[in-house]
């Protein structure tokens, strides 16, 4: 029998966020913006495995007690090199993943199921090096997260030497599109709302987001795209 395909996430987080100091650790309850995104992220039914990768950085160090807490491996890297600590972060996983999500704390509203419906198509459409939710985005930015071949991070960190890159990894796939093959999934017309944006990195993010969590935190995880979207049409308040 053929092995499995492995899924493995890596969760990007650290707390120098320049436009928005410490977010991560911003919370809703009692839970922390980074407790509810990973505990939202392992609702997932198709990955295998998670490690959170963040910087040698002290006041980072939060997050390696957040990681031992919740019994998740921890990578220590580059603070601002994203690229460099998101393949090492690879290499440290035991299961020879074929997918790598990469999973930013940023989008703490992530849903799984249609994450996992992401995961499903590029398993059965492996000449694809990546998948993105965020390059001419279907649902509201946030809902998903880019998943990649494991081969295509390998490619990419050979040969994406311009600081741009470094952050912001798919973007050397989007200005060199001739060498990857990239899917843009579609789906049910009902969760077509590409002009919201349900990322965190301001003040007023936090604040319409935290309203939107309350709002579907209750209703089950496959109802809460839709909802979502009937909520914004009708005006959070």
């Amino acid at each position: 029998m053929k092995k499995k395909n492995k899924v493995l996430a890596i969760i990007l987080a650290r707390s120098g966020s320049t436009r928005l100091k410490n977010k991560v650790f911003l919370k809703i309850g009692k839970k922390t913006i980074l407790e509810i995104f990973i505990n939202r992220l392992k609702k997932s039914k198709l990955i295998d495995d998670f490690i959170i990768a963040t910087s040698k950085k002290r006041q980072d160090n939060k997050i390696t007690k957040l990681a031992s807490k919740l019994n998740i491996k921890l990578f220590r890297g580059s603070e601002n090199n994203v690229l460099k600590r998101f393949y090492q972060a690879m290499k440290l996983s035991k299961i020879n993943p074929e997918l790598i999500v990469r999973a930013n704390a940023d989008n703490f509203l992530v849903m799984p199921n249609i994450l996992d419906y992401e995961i499903k198509l590029m398993l059965k459409n492996l000449d694809y090096d990546l998948s993105t939710p965020f390059d001419k985005n279907f649902c509201p930015f946030g809902y998903s997260l880019v998943i990649f071949r494991n081969k295509t991070v390998k490619k990419i960190y050979s040969k994406a030497k311009n600081k741009k890159y470094l952050e912001h990894i798919e973007n050397f796939c989007f200005d060199n599109e001739n060498q990857f093959k990239i899917l843009r999934p579609i789906h049910k017309k009902s969760l077509k709302m590409p002009n919201l944006k349900l990322s965190l990195d301001t003040l007023s993010d936090f604040k319409l987001m935290k309203k939107i969590f309350l709002k579907i935190s209750k209703s089950k995880l496959e109802k809460q795209p839709k909802l979502i979207i009937d909520i914004i049409k009708k005006n959070v308040k």
